[in-house]
């Protein structure tokens, strides 16, 4: 899931690089070596992280959720029914990495792969023309 390129890798890294590091779920070279693959490859620096083995999914996404001030969703906090399918494409969720989850008083709650993905959201907005609340 991880392995698309990010959008913003710069607003991502800014974000989750420190949080990592304070966690003490990655290293300084650690995340030296992912910026530099992230660089090279497109990848956002979470996906870098991942594919150089350097930490696991589960771990990176309870990593951003709390540098977030997120929790991690269960799975029955997912829409059993798309949610919004003639505004928002599957091949679009996909690619952005986000799933709609509800929509209430025109604020649509986002499940997002990288919670710090400023334009995945502000895209989803663009598209809906609703307010997004990262979920």
């Amino acid at each position: 899931m991880l392995d698309h390129a990010a959008t913003r890798p710069d607003e991502e890294s800014s974000a989750i690089g420190p949080a990592l590091l304070r966690a003490g779920l990655v290293d300084p070279i650690g995340i030296a070596r992912a910026r530099a693959l992230a660089a090279e490859t497109g990848l956002g620096l979470a996906a870098a992280l991942v594919r150089l083995g350097l930490i696991g999914e589960r771990s990176l996404a309870e990593a951003a959720a709390a540098a977030a001030g997120l929790a991690l969703l269960a799975p029955d906090a997912y829409p059993a029914a798309p949610v919004l399918p003639e505004r928002l494409r599957p091949r679009f969720l996909r690619d952005a990495r986000v799933l709609p989850l509800a929509m209430d008083a025109g604020v649509l709650d986002l499940a997002m792969v990288d919670p710090f993905d400023g334009f995945a959201a502000g895209a989803v907005a663009a598209a809906t023309g609703c307010a997004v609340r990262r979920a």
